[in-house]
């Protein structure tokens, strides 16, 4: 398939902030059920080059360049989750032709590349992850549209350490999301364009509402097939490969909230409240009421995760080692 004259132009672009745990997924497949946007699945394009872009030298060279390129297309190549498309050297060297040499750039081309398989003109970043760069991240991006997704604090810590995925109290937890929010909203203020801001909650409680509001932010016309996004062939292979993508494969649970009355204890989200109290008033979460447990004392249990799921990131792993490897390898060379 040819390149779309589109990706040598500014093109519309919506970022999607939200901290781990709190819906991103979800939202991201919703939103790229519309035909107007696609917003790929997460791929460590900033994480990985943006520590290690000065090892490869003055970019105006064609060889620097290439191998930079080179070392981004095999990471996409072993990326965790499924592209709906290949993305090759020959596409992003076309892709950037016109603009400006830059870890930014080749993300942006990227995705550009991604969102014109699907036909879709507005392609979509899902950022979840270091949010002390986000800053930086948006300054060097220039989204034209942010949405920006928060979830119930003591959901998110639930969440958290039942994947299995982390070593940490309930309290660490909660002190890393209380960072990342107080980091986000230092970034959202400087946003020139607005950025909206909604509650997982209510996407859940009232999607029709909330999925209004979201398309007229965007500027697209209504998706009438938003939420049949759990037929996506896509979307079921990645639930197959974790449990904790398994809801991007089910309808939208309406009540999937509150959970942490069902499996918490009244002393341990007490625990976390006191942590994270400031940004739930900003949020407009109420502290727990104690008799809503019902009773219930038992302690939060974590899930042990399955080889299958320890082996699903090994293979982007290894890559992004080798990469950081031969960049320690340049810095050395350099030195000499």
């Amino acid at each position: 398939m040819g390149l779309n004259p589109m990706l040598g132009e500014k093109q519309e672009s919506v970022l999607v902030i939200c901290s781990e745990r709190s819906g991103s997924n979800l939202l991201k497949a919703i939103l790229s059920q519309h035909p107007d946007i696609f917003i790929g699945p997460p791929i460590p394009l900033f994480e990985c080059f943006r520590p290690i872009i000065d090892s490869y030298g003055d970019l105006g060279h064609d060889d620097n360049w290439l191998e930079l390129i080179d070392d981004v297309v095999d990471l996409i190549a072993v990326n965790h989750q499924p592209l709906p498309c290949r993305v090759t050297r020959d596409q992003i060297i076309a892709a950037t032709a016109s603009g400006p040499r830059s870890w930014a750039e080749l993300v942006r081309a990227t995705y550009r590349i991604i969102a014109q398989s699907q036909g879709a003109r507005m392609f979509g970043y899902k950022y979840s992850t270091n949010m002390q760069d986000l800053a930086l991240f948006m300054a060097e991006m220039d989204f034209s549209h942010v949405i920006y997704q928060v979830r119930d604090p003591r959901d998110v810590v639930l969440s958290t350490v039942k994947t299995g995925f982390v070593d940490e109290t309930p309290e660490e937890v909660a002190r890393r999301w209380q960072l990342a929010q107080e980091h986000a909203g230092k970034a959202l203020e400087a946003h020139p364009h607005g950025v909206l801001v909604q509650r997982y909650e209510d996407l859940l409680s009232d999607p029709k509402g909330t999925l209004g509001r979201i398309w007229s932010y965007l500027g697209v016309a209504d998706c009438k097939q938003a939420l049949t996004f759990h037929t996506e062939r896509a979307n079921r292979e990645i639930a197959q490969r974790s449990h904790a993508w398994a809801n991007v494969a089910r309808p939208l649970m309406r009540r999937n909230y509150g959970k942490f009355y069902r499996e918490w204890n009244l002393r341990e989200v007490r625990g976390v409240e006191g942590v994270v109290a400031s940004e739930m008033r900003r949020f407009g979460y109420k502290a727990a009421s104690g008799w809503r447990f019902l009773g219930k004392s038992r302690k939060l249990e974590k899930r042990v995760l399955t080889a299958a799921e320890n082996e699903f990131f090994r293979p982007q792993s290894e890559k992004w080692e080798e990469i950081n490897r031969k960049a320690r390898a340049r810095r050395e060379k350099s030195a000499c």
